[in-house]
């Protein structure tokens, strides 16, 4: 069922940056070193009613991929409300808003988690591998969840320099680990990179037991999974349950993904996003045998979370990567203390997050704007500009236009699912 909220898609949606950003003088606060950073951001309330969110950081810690909130002492009421009322001041004065909440979204809540500026990348905490291991870390307190070890990494190779967001989590906490490439090169940079990365940490994993890692050189189809040989292997070596699923294959990953979920349950989803089509909108590329990498491939955020939920919640989501976690942990996840699961953001998280708020601040637009696709992309010098149109129009318009889009970028056989 389709939740709809009040508000409605503006035809012509000119988006300002959310965020305002001020660093308080070293002066102004004695003893505290190299002084504060303040960040507000821009959000929609349960009443429609614009709101700013306000964190504090000492740019000590200010290093560009993590953030540290200070403690509550070192920012006083009347320093919040004086910084508040000076940020709302200048918002207005340059006509400054935020979009209403969104038609045809199934989440209800902000998703400030996935906000970004010049200097914050969600990105890296996501592709270094920080953001898994911190989750699973906090996950490890919730003792009613089976906790093995066991993860599926799915597209574990890596290109030259390349990150795995599961390699640390494994290195550090794997158990029975299966990796699966079509490469075997890249393949073999995967299985380096964790080894490197145990050597470099130490395993400090809860479960006194050697990391054992199931390398499988193979291409992927769903009979694979659902009734082949890669289905045997997981059901030997992992059972039903595991810690992680990742998935990256750049082809049909959502239709690997659902067959896959029918017989094995994850804590933690790590996935890989097709940026270019924007939630509402449910774009998924189909399997055929004689699959070619002509047209989008994987399948986009929208489809994603209607086709995961109620049993997996979205958590974050990046231009790149996204992560979902098990409804089961959904309660554990809004008690903890806030910015335990996003150092760089004390709002509380509440499920469901809107994934088209969240895809929006994650600056998707400007990402897509320098996608390349190999040889099939003579349109790139437009793209960005067509997928600005794409998340401002009302979802039954946006539709019509990415199909007539990609029919003409894209005049080959190829099959896909694309709704609203």
């Amino acid at each position: 069922m389709v939740a709809c909220f009040s508000g409605a898609y503006a035809s012509s949606l000119v988006e300002p940056e959310p965020v305002w950003i001020r660093q308080i003088p070293d002066q102004e606060h004695a003893g505290i070193g190299n002084g504060l950073i303040t960040r507000g951001i821009l959000y929609r309330d349960e009443q429609d009613e614009l709101v700013i969110h306000m964190d504090t950081f000492i740019t000590l810690a200010w290093n560009g991929s993590t953030f540290y909130p200070e403690d509550d002492e070192f920012m006083t009421e009347e320093l919040f409300e004086h910084l508040r009322g000076t940020m709302l001041k200048d918002m207005v004065a340059n006509g400054l808003g935020y979009p209403k909440r969104h038609l045809y979204a199934y989440g209800k809540y902000p998703a400030l988690q996935c906000q970004i500026d010049a200097i914050l990348s969600v990105t890296n905490d996501l592709r270094s591998g920080f953001a898994v291991k911190r989750l699973l870390e906090l996950f490890y307190d919730f003792k009613a969840y089976r906790w093995n070890g066991h993860a599926i990494n799915l597209g574990a190779g890596l290109g030259v320099g390349g990150d795995d967001p599961l390699a640390l989590w494994a290195a550090l906490h794997g158990t029975n680990v299966i990796m699966i490439d079509g490469v075997e090169e890249r393949l073999a940079r995967g299985l380096d990179d964790v080894k490197q990365k145990s050597e470099e940490f130490g395993r400090t994993g809860l479960i006194e037991r050697q990391l054992n890692i199931i390398p499988i050189v193979s291409y992927l189809s769903p009979f694979d999974f659902d009734d082949g040989y890669l289905g045997n292997s997981i059901r030997d070596s992992v059972g039903n349950s595991v810690e992680v699923i990742k998935i990256d294959i750049d082809s049909f990953d959502c239709a690997i993904m659902k067959v896959l979920l029918r017989s094995v349950e994850a804590a933690v989803l790590v996935l890989e996003t097709q940026p270019m089509i924007p939630p509402p909108l449910k774009f998924s590329r189909h399997y055929h045998p004689d699959f070619t990498d002509e047209g989008l491939l994987g399948c986009s955020l929208g489809y994603m979370v209607e086709m995961l939920r109620p049993e997996y919640d979205l958590l974050v989501a990046t231009d790149q990567d996204v992560i979902f976690v098990n409804s089961k942990l959904r309660t554990f996840i809004e008690e903890l203390p806030p910015g335990l699961v996003f150092p760089w953001t004390r709002f509380p998280l509440h499920f469901p997050i809107d994934e088209v708020d969240c895809f929006r601040r994650s600056h998707v637009a400007d990402y897509a704007r320098d996608l390349r696709y190999g040889n099939h992309a003579p349109w790139i010098s437009s793209v960005g500009e067509l997928h600005r149109d794409w998340i401002s129009a009302h979802p039954t318009k946006a539709h019509g236009r990415i199909v007539s889009n990609l029919s003409t970028w894209y005049p080959g056989e190829w099959s896909f699912t694309l709704d609203f």
